[in-house]
């Protein structure tokens, strides 16, 4: 696997996780608000509501795929972020990265998120687990 042309059959140090798509741009607004600018909030809803699904060009465990997504994360331990288990089947000790295609619409992730936060899990076949 790779990413960004980084070769990961050597040696790499990955820290919790890495997100594409609405993962990744919640966190850049999050990271906005935690430093007093309140019009990151706004700037989130607005982001939140003109999504529309990415489209990537994995390979993972030699095989290339074409998808599209609302968010892709990627690591190596099941919690992301604030506490949340967006990466369920990932292993801290287990060497290996899990990568976790979501294919949810943006009121189903939002559902989803939702029901991360308030500890009742949503079961879903949305979620591609690699």
């Amino acid at each position: 696997m790779s990413i960004n042309g980084i070769d990961l059959e050597k040696p790499h140090f990955f820290l919790e996780s890495a997100g594409i798509g609405l993962e990744a741009q919640g966190h850049e607004y999050i990271n906005r608000l935690e430093k007093g600018e309140i019009t990151a909030f706004f700037k989130m809803i607005k982001s939140f509501w003109d999504f529309y699904m990415y489209s990537a060009d994995l390979k993972v465990d030699g095989k290339k795929m074409h998808t599209k997504a609302s968010a892709i994360v990627i690591g190596n331990g099941q919690l992301i972020g604030p506490g949340l288990a967006l990466a369920s089947k990932a292993k801290l000790n287990d060497h290996l990265l899990t990568v976790n295609v979501y294919k949810m619409t943006k009121f189903e992730l939002l559902k989803f998120i939702f029901s991360l936060l308030t500890g009742k899990r949503q079961i879903t076949k949305k979620i591609e687990i690699f």
